[in-house]
């Protein structure tokens, strides 16, 4: 085993401690122990999905649009109307001697409304469907925007563990430098140098770890879990499986998906008000059942039963119909074009991620070549300097490209992943 896989090995068994106390994992034994939430892809697409605060919006959105059908509908159901007042009659105010009572109670019904009530329960349903659609276009982006904070997290957890390796070889280099001044073989300079390269380290490590905890509670907020939840997080950072499959999947969606069904039904809505306005220049004809009661005296009330129709229609408003229907079908017009644009993005967006997806690959195999290198560099300018055969700077940046071949090989992955991502919420 070379020089670096050591100082990431025992990096790895540095870190874990620290990293236990930033994941709020608690060892401590209880009457009722309570198993962690394990934190993984699968798991935090479907929390994301339940319970993020995007989603419990669009949740309500939904129940809304429900009660909205009812609300809409209910001027076409039954109308009980009850009145009562009491009025004093005279010559000048607040001093008549006339009283006179007045009770009613009237039961009003549409008979023929020529096509409205249709319509209000067609718009209605669309109203819903689309709020179904955007419930679903909601959950998808949530568990998009929770996978890349996952691996957000995961790439920071990666960082701290370059980092740690780096501290280590900081540290070597420093034991090098005051060995060599020992027997005099280089000046304090190096020594100074090597404690200030080490400090440096120690500064990035820090730095590192606090990139841990904001990681950590960027996931929970996406989450909408609060920070004393107990978890376990998957923390690998690891090459996604099967670009093709996710490829082909998202491909398919690009004529049926969440976000073009919304639009459709948000021009579904716009052609089903265009056809009400048509319906606007025809007349309604409303049924009436009434009682009264009316007198001068409480005790002399004089009965009263009426029933009968009613027949509304107005003839002429000033054109508002024909420019408000207008209106409709001109927003239906733009919203098809929406949904071409949509398609269109999709397209543009899957072929982007395929050659994104095909760099990375490539890269990620240059990075591996280049890491291997850079620690047989780094093992022969640690012995050279050893023997005085080049200085201190040269060991420096040969561990310095290890480092950084590292970190871009942990990014080139953390890319490669949230793609992978893209891809699967572009197949919904």
């Amino acid at each position: 085993m070379n020089s670096f896989i050591r100082l990431v090995t025992s990096s790895i068994m540095y870190v874990t401690l620290p990293l236990m106390a930033l994941h709020g994992e608690d060892q401590e034994h209880t009457a009722t122990p309570v198993d962690p939430l394990v934190l993984n892809n699968d798991s935090v697409w479907e929390l994301a999905r339940d319970q993020a605060f995007a989603v419990q919006a669009a949740r309500e959105d939904l129940s809304a649009s429900m009660s909205s059908k009812q609300a809409n509908l209910s001027p076409f159901r039954p109308q009980l109307t009850g009145t009562l007042d009491w009025r004093r009659n005279g010559e000048r105010p607040l001093s008549g001697e006339r009283h006179r009572y007045n009770g009613a109670v009237v039961l009003e019904q549409q008979l023929l409304t020529f096509g409205r009530r249709y319509y209000t329960r067609q718009l209605s349903n669309a109203n819903i469907e689309f709020a179904e659609a955007n419930l679903l276009s909601r959950e998808r982006d949530a568990a998009l925007q929770a996978l890349t904070a996952l691996e957000s997290y995961r790439f920071a957890v990666a960082t701290v563990i370059v980092a740690k390796a780096r501290l280590e070889q900081r540290r070597g280099e420093l034991a090098d430098a005051e060995e060599l001044f020992e027997v005099g073989n280089v000046p304090m300079l190096d020594v100074r140098e090597t404690r200030i390269n080490l400090n440096r380290a120690q500064d990035g490590l820090t730095l590192s770890e606090a990139n841990v905890v904001t990681a950590r509670a960027n996931l929970f907020n996406t989450l909408a879990l609060t920070s004393d939840v107990k978890v376990t997080i998957d923390e690998k950072l690891v090459r996604p499986e099967d670009f093709t499959k996710l490829t082909e999947n998202a491909e398919a969606a690009v004529d049926d998906n969440a976000d073009q069904r919304a639009l459709e039904q948000r021009q579904q809505a716009d052609m089903v008000r265009a056809k009400s306005e048509l319906v606007t220049s025809l007349p309604t004809l409303n049924g009436n059942l009434g009682y009264s009661q009316a007198g001068r005296r409480m005790n002399d009330l004089e009965d009263d039963w009426y029933v009968g129709v009613s027949l509304n229609w107005k003839l002429i408003d000033g054109g508002g119909r024909y420019a408000r229907r207008n209106a409709f079908l001109a927003n239906a017009r733009s919203t098809e074009s929406q949904i071409d644009a949509l398609r269109a993005d999709r397209l543009r967006e899957i072929a982007i991620i395929q050659a994104d997806v095909a760099a990375l690959g490539a890269r990620i195999a240059l990075q591996k070549t280049i890491i291997e290198d850079s620690e047989l560099n780094y093992e022969d300018a640690r012995a050279l300097y050893q023997s005085g055969e080049i200085t201190l700077t040269r060991v420096g940046e040969a561990g310095l490209d290890l480092s950084e071949a590292q970190f871009n090989l942990n990014n080139y992955i953390f890319e490669e992943s949230v793609l992978a991502h893209r891809l699967r919420a572009l197949s919904e």
